[in-house]
């Protein structure tokens, strides 16, 4: 009993789905997928100069409704009060031509905060943009708005939007610029997860493919370049190992004409952001749309045992992965389906996949 709407990856596939309750408003409404991916309505068009963001899908879909905010406006759901995630970070960091953010969370306290962390995050990620906040009637959402009212109501509100102004932008710009000028940035650049970057005093620091989720680590690849002369050194450490960063620090001052203290400076700095970068990826999602244990019904159960006893079940199972877009390798798509549901016995199985090179 659920309207289900798709959540697409950065080329417009489909890569997860949300589910939204037409029977439970009060204890559950939002579903998702396992391991949640995508965005709705998708990835927002490159040229896009103002964007709006939701608090939920539902509000994103009522927006989408009426074509003169569609022209005007790129829209993006958020997945609750605490649903603004790294995939919404990175979509919204590669907007170039990106001017103005404008907020159309709920009019309650919840809402509220959340538009309060929500925009002091991003003004630090993107200085330049206007931060703005629609002023929606205490308790209600976009949605409900919609329902109460005609399309119009929209235009109104967006016209009458309120700007966000943040009391310590004049001291942030100083201290950027005085950090600049010294040569050293204060943030990491996150906007793509699979290089991080960051701009120290003694040179350029790139982490390629990203940080391991093992906390008793921090094993990266690690990119050194040298700031004028474009020269690079390439490096595997543990950043929590102060003997490999003190080496490290030696050997690539040594090849690059760096100041030895001014590298470990920079990764001991550069360390301290990849802890909190990756403490907030893993952080738990506290959301009102939380993902819940599906449960069968007894019908549906029926079914399913009714199935599983059938003949020929084997045969049965491949049908049904092909069904799913597995092309061909009939042996082994069943052979790895096999594998992975022993995970539910003691001595769960294992598979290694080999092919030759470009065999897809």
């Amino acid at each position: 009993y659920c309207i289900v709407f798709a959540l697409r990856d950065s080329v417009g596939q489909i890569s997860g789905m949300y589910f939204r309750s037409t029977i439970n408003d009060q204890d559950q409404r939002h579903y998702y997928l396992k391991d949640r991916r995508g965005l709705y309505p998708g990835y927002p068009e490159p040229g896009v100069s103002r964007l709006i963001l939701t608090e939920s899908v539902i509000d994103a879909a009522t927006l989408l409704q009426d074509g003169e905010i569609r022209k005007g406006y790129g829209i993006l759901a958020c997945y609750g009060t605490n649903g603004l995630t790294a995939e919404h970070e990175a979509a919204i960091l590669g907007l170039k031509g990106l001017r103005e953010i404008i907020f159309a969370f709920d009019g309650d306290e919840a809402g509220n905060k959340a538009v309060a962390k929500y925009s002091a995050l991003l003004k630090g990620r993107l200085p330049h943009l206007v931060i703005s906040t629609l002023q929606l009637p205490e308790g209600e959402d976009v949605n409900s708005v919609g329902v109460s009212h005609t399309s119009v109501v929209f235009t109104e509100l967006l016209s009458g939007r309120t700007e966000l102004f943040f009391s310590s932008e004049v001291s942030v710009e100083k201290t950027k610029q005085s950090s600049l000028e010294e040569g050293e940035a204060s943030v990491l650049d996150v906007s793509n997860p699979y290089k991080l970057s960051y701009v120290g005093k003694g040179g350029n620091y790139y982490v390629q493919g990203g940080v391991g989720k093992q906390l008793d680590s921090m094993k990266v690849t690690l990119v050194v370049e040298h700031k004028e002369s474009g020269h690079k050194s390439r490096n595997k450490l543990d950043l929590y190992e102060d003997k490999q960063v003190e080496r490290l620090s030696r050997e690539v001052g040594e090849k690059l004409g760096i100041r030895k203290d001014m590298l470990e400076q920079d990764l001991y700095r550069l360390t301290d952001l990849l802890d909190e970068y990756r403490e907030r990826e893993q952080a738990p999602v506290e959301s009102s749309e939380q993902t819940v244990a599906y449960k069968m019904s007894e019908t549906e159960r029926h079914e399913a045992i009714g199935f599983l006893r059938q003949e020929g079940l084997l045969e049965a199972l491949n049908e049904l992965l092909g069904g799913t877009g597995i092309v061909g390798e009939d042996n082994n798509r069943l052979f790895l389906l096999l594998v992975a549901l022993s995970y539910k016995m003691a001595a769960p199985l294992h598979a290694l996949i080999q092919g030759s090179s470009g065999s897809g």
